[in-house]
Parts: structure tokens; C-alpha cells; sequence
């Protein structure tokens, strides 16, 4: 397709408007996008000063109670990440059961906690962590009402929950409940914590569980909302009032009562979903594979729009120092004005709908120092940085242009001269 100028009579100028335009115009994105009246550019990365290397590594989450980033690790352990002195500690836990990070209460005080299966560790106020043998081996885990839920990697349609506190870790299974999910929707994949309920994800369904008036018992509503695909194991999270996850095909939210589904550009066998993050309060942040060479990919779910972004990069996390990311198996961080990835933007090409001569008389760019617009009119090349380019005469029968670099365009505005 072209960008083509309507009712163009012969020898007329025309002007064209790039943020105007918007996406409908746009031939291919990587990093920037439309912003509110200009062009924006996604964070990139560079290496990070402090030298870190982790492979194998399922999810980063940033520890603010004791400053320090944690590397969720396929053989179950945790590693703590010391960003400012690039010391690591590693937490043990165990291979067949995911890592979990929730809040909990512990000798009447409020503590977070990590359960690595066979495995808790209690994070104190000094830095230092307690670590204790967990029973159970939590394959799914959830703290709710001041109780620990629980399900056992051997008993997955199975739901375990303690008594009061983080005490009762230890006799979660001798403890204050058990409920037995029913089958057809496969087994439980994971729980989460969602105001009065519990939403039970499973491998083909989703269930919800509420506390009764005393908060001591609960009840299964009655009703399994089906799957009809397996959501990815990590791309499963809260954000805002809904539980989003995603499946081969499509992205999922729940709000306790509706699903809503809707189909993602990542459905092809070239793509791999590895997982799905949740920073701040607006975006979701996707891993995706293609092949064995991973980038990140954020959703707008209020506009269903994805941008890719930072190529070879995947999981990110933010802490009080900016944005991590692995790089490969490397930690890089973001770093001002520097970057792993050259992001682009290409509008499609220009030749009012003919194949006839037209010239651009005038270029105007307002953008940041390490953006460059390229024109390529026919088969020549030119580069122009920020500034009103006025008195060019480059003629050709099509132009194609692309924004280049790392920062903002606010005007990108073009004249051409059409002939007969």
C-alpha cells in the first residue's frame, strides 16, 4: 500500500502530517509508537555495571523489603541479587514446584515470604532471611485471610489451608481445611489472592472460591468457567481488578465473574510464549521467543495494541535504580542515552497513488539528538537529524521514509511537489 493525497491536482503542493497519520500508515514499528500527539520510544538496555549472569531463569520480581532483586530459577532455587554491590545469595527449594512470593503475618508481624516447595524463607527487616522446611511442597500457594492455601504437586485437585499466621506452615496439611476440586478441568495450575476470593486456575478452567462470613471455611462456587487452551505457567498474574494469562493463541482476563478473551499476534509455531510481567500499573510486558532469540513485547490493555521492543532481551522487573532485564542470560540494566537495540519506525510509501515524478520541497523534524529520519527517494539515501529542512528539490516517483534512533519525535512533517 501507499500513502496517497487526495483530489492532487497537477503541479500542486502537498503537505503531509507523519504523526497525523498515526499507525494506519505505518509499514513496521520496533521500539517507538504514537504517544499522545508524538512519537515515543520504548526503554532499551545496555549492560549493567555490576557483572551478573544467570541462565535457566523463569521470572525476576525486585524484593523492596530488603532491596534486592530475585531470579526465579527452573531448578527451584532463588537467587538473591544485591544490585549495588553484585553479591548473590541462593535460596534452596525444589525442582517439580514453582517459587512463590507472598505477604504473610509471622510472630504477630508482617513479613514477605518465599516458599520454594520443600522450602520457606521469611524475609526480616535487617536483611537477613530465615529459612525453614516446608512440609508440604507447595505447587501452588496463596496467602488469604491471613491463611496459607496450598497445593501439593502430588494432590493437585487437592486445596490445603492452615491455621491462623504464618506459624502453621508446618501443619498446613494437619490444619484448618481441604477442599477437592472437581474433575474435568484439569488439575490446579496456580492461586491467587483477589479481594474476598481465591480464582483457582487450572489447565482447561478457572474456579472461584469465596470465605464464608467467619473467614474460617469457604466454598467453591458452583459454576467452571472452561479453557479451551493450557495458559502459559508464567505469564500468570493480578493486575488492577483482573487476573490476566496467556495461552497459545490468546491473552485471558478475569474480573472473578467474566472472561474476556482476545487473540494476540504471537500464535504462530515461529513464536514461543516464555511469560508475561506486570511492573507497573498500566502495561503488561510479554516474553516472547522466536526461534531460540527472545524480545520483550508490551500490551496496552486498554488499547489491545503490542510493541515489540529490546530484541535478545527477555523478563523484565523495575527497581528504585530503573529497569532490569536479562539479555540472553546476562542482566542488563537501562542506562540514558545508550542501548542494545536501534528502534524504528517505517511509514509506507509515498507516491500519491502514480508512478509519476513528484519532489519534496520541505522536511521538518522535531525530535530528540539520537533520532534520524531516513529518506529514501527511489533508489538514493538521505539522513536528516532535528531541525526545518526548507529549499530541497529531491525528485523521485516514491519516497519511503523511517524514523531511526532512541527518544521522541514531536513534529514530522513533509511538502512535495506533485507533477502531471
Amino acid at each position: 500500500m501507499s500513502i496517497r493525497a487526495s483530489s492532487v491536482s497537477q503541479n500542486e503542493r502537498v503537505n503531509i502530517d507523519f504523526i497525523k497519520l498515526g499507525k494506519d500508515n505505518v509499514e513496521s514499528a520496533v521500539g517507538f509508537y504514537f504517544d499522545n500527539g508524538k512519537i515515543s520510544c520504548m526503554p532499551t538496555f545496555s549492560p549493567h555495571e555490576k557483572t551478573f549472569r544467570c541462565s535457566n531463569c523463569n521470572k525476576i520480581i525486585y524484593n523492596s523489603y530488603i532491596d534486592r532483586v530475585m531470579f526465579f530459577m527452573k531448578d527451584g532455587s532463588v537467587k538473591l541479587w544485591n544490585e549495588e554491590t553484585g553479591e548473590t545469595t541462593v535460596l534452596a527449594g525444589l525442582n517439580i514446584c514453582p517459587q512463590y512470593y507472598i505477604d504473610c503475618y509471622y510472630d504477630n508481624n508482617y513479613y514477605p515470604a518465599l516458599i520454594c516447595g520443600n522450602k520457606y524463607h521469611i524475609f526480616n527487616a535487617d536483611g537477613t532471611v530465615t529459612s525453614k522446611d516446608y512440609i508440604c511442597r507447595a505447587y501452588a500457594c496463596a496467602y488469604h485471610y491471613g491463611k496459607t492455601f496450598n497445593v501439593p504437586p502430588l494432590e493437585r485437585y487437592n486445596i490445603y489451608w492452615s491455621e491462623s499466621g504464618m506459624r502453621s506452615f508446618d501443619m498446613v496439611l494437619d490444619g484448618a481445611g481441604r477442599m477437592l476440586v472437581p474433575f474435568g478441568a484439569g488439575p490446579i495450575t496456580r492461586l491467587i489472592d483477589f479481594g474476598d476470593r481465591i480464582i483457582i486456575i487450572r489447565e482447561y478452567g478457572i474456579n472461584v472460591m469465596r470465605g464464608l462470613a467467619d473467614a474460617r471455611h469457604f466454598t467453591l462456587e458452583p459454576n467452571t468457567v472452561p479453557l479451551g487452551e493450557k495458559p502459559v505457567e508464567n505469564s500468570i498474574l493480578r493486575l488492577g481488578k483482573k487476573v490476566w494469562f496467556l495461552t497459545r493463541h490468546y491473552i485471558f482476563s478475569f474480573d472473578g465473574s467474566t472472561l474476556t478473551q482476545r487473540e494476540h499476534p504471537y500464535g504462530e509455531d515461529k513464536y514461543t510464549l516464555f511469560g508475561m510481567d506486570a511492573i507497573d500499573a498500566k502495561y503488561l510486558y510479554l516474553t516472547v521467543l522466536k526461534g531460540t532469540s527472545p524480545f520483550l513485547v508490551r500490551y496496552d490493555p486498554d488499547t489491545d495494541e503490542y510493541l515489540a521492543f529490546s530484541s535478545q532481551s527477555k523478563l523484565i522487573c523495575r527497581t528504585p535504580r530503573g529497569l532490569l532485564s536479562l539479555y540472553k542470560s546476562n542482566l542488563v540494566g537501562k542506562l540514558l542515552g545508550e542501548g542494545l537495540s536501534v528502534n524504528s519506525m517505517s511509514f509506507k510509501k509515498i507516491d500519491f497513488g502514480n508512478d509519476k515524478y513528484k519532489t519534496l520541497k520541505r522536511l521538518i523534524v522535531n525530535a530528540d539528538e539520537g533520532v534520524t529520519v531516513r529518506l529514501e527517494p527511489d533508489d538514493a539515501l538521505y539522513g536528516f537529524n532535528s531541525g526545518d529542512h526548507d529549499n530541497l528539490s529531491i525528485t523521485a516517483r516514491s519516497f519511503s521514509i523511517t524514523v531511526r534512533g532512541r527518544g521522541s519525535v514531536r513534529e514530522l512533517k513533509a511538502e512535495w511537489e506533485v507533477y502531471k
